[in-house]
């Protein structure tokens, strides 16, 4: 059992503390409705009836969210652990006082060859097959996974059963008898630092240099990852998922359930790519795909997303053409016009539209050399034709 004082030292964030002196040693960790008095529970921030659940909890120890009104439930026989961040709490006590600790072992029957490179503390688990490649420290390989030579594997790596690392992939040339061949694939697969890799996924090795997985990546179950993909650092790839060959992926990025990433695709950062998407096009920074298939409406919201992020860029050098050619103004905003402005003449506004022509290397329309055009005309024109 541990004791309250325990358990305060593993949450590992702020928090503030209501009743402590009913606080029951902690046995267990269980769901809401299995949760006894030596239980630890917590609630998430947006439940909204987290007072009745309170209430009805017979546990005694609680960890929630500082906006619950505690006040309202008129419960002395409860210990509250108030925090911003319930769940990351909950994790931290799990993690620091539950979890198994890790004994590193390599099993008799896993086969592992001569030349291998593996660092001391590393598990190897029941008929795991490591070909000649590096595995660094901290490192779990489970039972029955396959690393194929040319894999190198960082520190700190999960590999669960099943996975395959470094096979060929399913690369193909037509010969002279227009007879499908395999080609020759001579690369291999990069996993960087705090990878963790769900059971039964697959990882090709590329066809010359690496597949890479970023630092802190984590990929779910049954996630195929074809030759030459690049993955980016702390990306979430859920289970199913498949990511054809030559893609990228940038930093931060959410692939949901079952997304298909098309070949030779790049994946902005902090890109979110919903269930069930199928991603034929590239995708920004902070792009955004939703829906099963890609449709053309899907394909107009990445071109806006792309008008986005540009069109803060283009507004200010925008507005530096039109402060250089109407120094006497002291005001800017988007419905500006040369003409309203202080020192305007025609030749003014002449310069100013050919300035941003020059600028934007473009030719804008004609009337807009009237002086009654506003600066977000200019802006919403650029912003859509832009290169």
């Amino acid at each position: 059992m541990y004791k309250l004082d325990e358990i305060l030292k593993s949450i590992n964030q702020e928090y503030s503390i209501q009743n402590e002196s009913v606080a029951k040693p902690i046995k267990y960790v269980k769901p809401l409705d299995e949760a006894d008095e030596h239980s630890l529970i917590w609630i998430k921030s947006s439940k909204d009836d987290a007072v009745n659940i309170i209430k009805q909890t017979k546990a005694k120890t609680i960890i929630c969210s500082k906006k619950v009104d505690i006040g309202s439930i008129h419960s002395d026989d409860k210990c509250f652990i108030l925090v911003d961040n319930p769940r990351l709490a909950f994790h931290n006590v799990l993690k620091s006082l539950f979890s198994e600790k890790l004994d590193y072992s390599i099993h008799p029957t896993a086969i592992i060859h001569p030349k291998a490179k593996i660092s001391e503390n590393v598990s190897i688990g029941a008929n795991s097959v490591i070909g000649d490649c590096t595995v660094e420290a901290k490192t779990v390989i489970e039972d029955n996974v396959k690393v194929f030579d040319g894999v190198k594997i960082g520190k700190n790596v999960k590999i669960e059963p099943g996975v395959v690392l470094g096979a060929e992939g399913g690369g193909y040339i037509k010969n002279s008898k227009g007879e499908y061949e395999r080609i020759v694939h001579l690369g291999g697969v990069m996993i960087q630092n705090d990878v963790e890799i769900g059971a039964n996924t697959t990882i090709d090795r590329a066809t010359l240099g690496n597949t890479v997985i970023g630092s802190g990546t984590k990929i779910g179950n049954l996630v195929q990852i074809a030759h030459n993909v690049k993955i980016g650092e702390r990306c979430l790839v859920i289970s199913l998922s498949t990511i054809a060959g030559s893609s990228k992926i940038g930093d931060d990025v959410y692939l949901g359930p079952s997304v298909t990433i098309s070949n030779g695709l790049n994946i902005g950062n902090l890109a979110y790519i919903a269930l069930g998407s199928v991603v034929t096009v590239d995708v920004p920074d902070g792009g955004k795909v939703l829906g099963k298939n890609l449709t053309t409406n899907q394909k107009k919201n990445i071109k806006e997303a792309k008008i986005s992020k540009n069109k803060s860029d283009i507004e200010s050098r925008v507005k530096k053409i039109f402060k250089s050619t109407f120094p006497l103004e002291q005001n800017f905003s988007a419905d500006s016009s040369p003409q309203n402005t202080q020192g305007w003449d025609s030749l003014g506004n002449l310069n100013f539209i050919v300035a941003i022509e020059e600028e934007f290397s473009t030719e804008l329309p004609f009337e807009f050399q009237s002086g009654n055009v506003r600066v977000k005309d200019i802006l919403n024109y650029l912003s859509n034709n832009e290169n």
